[in-house]
């Protein structure tokens, strides 16, 4: 994995870098962007989507139904290469 491919892999553990709408984006592809709007609902603004690390993301990853994002609140300052180090009394520095 790349230094920073950590990054394309999202809190809830889809990987974001085979997502139509992150590839679409990336790729500015915009039939696929307008394609994923249509079939989604969403704008086409919303489905451009810079993957879960980022602070450009779906509306459905926004809101992740499964609580995913509000537990994997981290301070970055918590991170060691990217990853958060929990102690033995669950604490995380």
């Amino acid at each position: 994995m790349e230094k920073d491919g950590w990054k394309l892999i999202g809190i809830c553990g889809i990987y974001c870098g085979d997502c139509p709408s992150y590839l679409a984006h990336q790729t500015n592809d915009i039939e696929e962007l307008k394609l994923r709007a249509q079939r989604t609902g969403f704008t086409l603004e919303e489905v451009r989507c810079d993957g879960c690390h980022s602070d450009n993301l779906m509306p459905t990853c926004i809101e992740c139904r499964h609580g995913f994002r509000q537990c994997a609140k981290v301070s970055v300052d918590s991170l060691i290469d990217g990853y958060a180090v929990i102690t033995n009394d669950g604490m995380i520095r």
